[in-house]
C-alpha cells in the first residue's frame, strides 16, 4: 500500500512540474536562390513601372542592413529583371493588325459576304474589311436551263408570215450562249387602234365629189359616216375584213399640184385585225461551275493598334535583394517575467503538495502499525 501509494504522489508532483514550464520555437525566414546559383538567407522584392528598359533609370531604396525576427542580415547584391506589359500580357506572342482567314468553294464572288463580320483571335476582336478571290482547283458541274423569247410584231397574215430565227445569241451572267428555237405561242389576236391611211383628194375646187355611195362637197369629207370611209377605202384597195376605218381629218390646206389641180390631204384613222406570235427559245446542258477562294482580311480597330503600341512601351521592373545573415553575438537566453513567476508558483504548488502528501501517508502508516500491535498483544494474552 506505502509503494501504491508513494508512486502515486510522485506521478501527481511530475505532473504539477510539466504543467509549469513552457515551450518555445523560434521563427525560421525562408532561403532564397539567386541567380548566380547561390543560396542565400533572405531576400526583399520590389518593382517599377515606366517607360524606360532600363534598371539604371529607376531607384530602389534596399538598406545596406536590416534586421527581422531578432536575425541580422547584410545586403549582398541586387538583381533586376525587366519585362514589357506586352510580354507580361502576350508573352512572345506577336499580336498582327490584320488576320487573314480562307473561305473556300465560293460560287459567287459578286454579292460575297463572309461567314464572320467579326473573328477574335489572340483575345483580340478582328472586323472584316475586303476579300481577294483566286480561282480554286476545284469544280462542280452545274445544270444550265435557259429560256428566252422574241415577239413578232403585230400582223395581219398567218404564222407563216412570221421569221423565225433558227438560234438566237444569248447573254447571261457575263456568259454568251446559244439558245435553239423551241416553239411558238400565238399572244394576240384581235381589232388593234392606232392605225391610219393617207390620201389625196383632187379637183378639190370641184362643187362636188363621190366618196363610196355619197355625192358630197369637197369640205364635207371630214363628216363622212364610218360606212360611206368603209366603202371609200374599199375602193382604193384594202380589205375591209381586215380595216375598219372610223374618222377622216385634213392634214394641211389645199393647194395646186403639178398637174395644175387644187388637192387636199387626208389622213383617216382605222383599226387593223392582227396578230402577234412569241417564239421560244431554250438551252439545257450542263457545264463546269468555276469555284472560288477567299482570301478575307480582318483588321484590329485603331484603339486597339495603339494600346498594343502603349504595352510595348511600358515597362515593368523587378528588383529583387538578397541578404547574407550576419554573425550573431552569443547572448544567453533569458525567459520573460511572465514565464518565471508561472514558474516559481508551480514550484511552490508542487512543493506544498508533495509534503501534504508525505505527511499523509506517514500518518495512516502509524495507524496501521498501532493496529497491529494491540492485536497482537491480545493472541499473546491468550496463549498465556
Amino acid at each position: 500500500m506505502k509503494i501504491k501509494r508513494n508512486m502515486a504522489a510522485l506521478v501527481i508532483a511530475g505532473c504539477i512540474f510539466a504543467s509549469g514550464i513552457p515551450v518555445y520555437a523560434d521563427s525560421q525566414v525562408a532561403d532564397a536562390d539567386g541567380a548566380d546559383g547561390n543560396l542565400y538567407a533572405y531576400s526583399i522584392e520590389d518593382e517599377q513601372t515606366g517607360e524606360s528598359d532600363s534598371p539604371d533609370d529607376y531607384t530602389f531604396d534596399f538598406e545596406d542592413k536590416i534586421e527581422d525576427s531578432g536575425k541580422n542580415y547584410t545586403l549582398n547584391h541586387v538583381e533586376y529583371s525587366v519585362i514589357s506589359a506586352y510580354e507580361e500580357k502576350y508573352g512572345d506572342a506577336e499580336i498582327p493588325a490584320t488576320e487573314v482567314v480562307k473561305e473556300d468553294k465560293i460560287k459567287e464572288k459578286d454579292g460575297y459576304k463572309p461567314e464572320k463580320d467579326v473573328i477574335e483571335k489572340n483575345g483580340m476582336k478582328y472586323r472584316y474589311k475586303s476579300s481577294v478571290f483566286s480561282e480554286s482547283k476545284d469544280s462542280v458541274e452545274k445544270p444550265v436551263d435557259l429560256q428566252k423569247y422574241i415577239d413578232s410584231d403585230y400582223i395581219t397574215g398567218s404564222l407563216d408570215d412570221v421569221t423565225k430565227p433558227v438560234t438566237i445569241s444569248y447573254e447571261y451572267e457575263g456568259k454568251n450562249y446559244i439558245l435553239s428555237y423551241d416553239h411558238t405561242d400565238k399572244i394576240f389576236e384581235g381589232w388593234k387602234s392606232g392605225y391610219s391611211i393617207q390620201g389625196t383628194i383632187y379637183d378639190y375646187d370641184a362643187p362636188t365629189i363621190i366618196v363610196g355611195s355619197a355625192e358630197i362637197e369637197p369640205t364635207e369629207f371630214t363628216t363622212l359616216s364610218a360606212a360611206n370611209l368603209q366603202s371609200y377605202v374599199a375602193a382604193q384597195g384594202y380589205d375591209t375584213d381586215t380595216y375598219r376605218f372610223n374618222t377622216a381629218s385634213f392634214t394641211g390646206e389645199p393647194y395646186i399640184n403639178a398637174d395644175n389641180k387644187t388637192c387636199r390631204d387626208y389622213i383617216i384613222s382605222a383599226e387593223v385585225y392582227v396578230k402577234q406570235y412569241r417564239m421560244y427559245y431554250t438551252l439545257h446542258a450542263t457545264e463546269k461551275e468555276t469555284l472560288y477562294t477567299a482570301e478575307n482580311t480582318y483588321e484590329l480597330s485603331a484603339d486597339d493598334v495603339q494600346n498594343l503600341k502603349n504595352l510595348k512601351g511600358t515597362y515593368t521592373v523587378k528588383a529583387t535583394a538578397y541578404y547574407d545573415e550576419a554573425e550573431q553575438k552569443k547572448t544567453e537566453k533569458t525567459l520573460p517575467v511572465a514565464a518565471k513567476v508561472a514558474i516559481a508558483f508551480g514550484v511552490i504548488v508542487g512543493l506544498v503538495l508533495i509534503a501534504a502528501l508525505i505527511l499523509y501517508l506517514v500518518k495512516g502508516g502509524r495507524k496501521g502499525t498501532d493496529y497491529r500491535s494491540r492485536r497482537d498483544s491480545k493472541r499473546d494474552y491468550k496463549n498465556l
